[in-house]
């Protein structure tokens, strides 16, 4: 019997990150959401005076000494020039990135970095 496909936007499989986070996250995690939507052309320029940078993914990550960023996309999502270009910059200062697609692919990644227990 052939299972249906769920699809989930991006606020859905963000959120679902986070309870997993909640229950099974790793002693020491720290995991947080950075804040990349204003409201207004004017909360965007308060936002940018305050050091907000265009592109920067949807969850950073602190455990045992790494940095890591998770872009969350849903399936089919793509990245925007200014993401790969903000991605390229992290990486290059020693964060570790990745885009994953669809809440599997994020659990995967967040199990793989020791993020989530199994």
């Amino acid at each position: 019997m052939l299972r249906p496909r769920i699809t989930h936007n991006e606020d859905e499989i963000q959120t679902a990150i986070f309870q997993h986070i909640a229950v099974r996250g790793a002693p020491g995690a720290v995991a947080f959401h950075i804040f990349s939507n204003p409201r207004s052309a004017r909360d965007g320029a308060r936002l940018k005076r305050l050091g907000l940078k265009a592109g920067m993914a949807d969850v950073g990550i602190i455990h045992k000494g790494r940095f890591m960023l998770l872009e969350v996309k849903a399936s089919g999502g793509r990245l925007s020039a200014v993401q790969i270009e903000t991605a390229r910059e992290c990486m290059d200062a020693g964060a570790v990135y990745v885009c994953a697609y669809g809440l599997d692919h994020c659990l995967a990644v967040l199990e793989a970095w020791g993020v989530l227990r199994r």
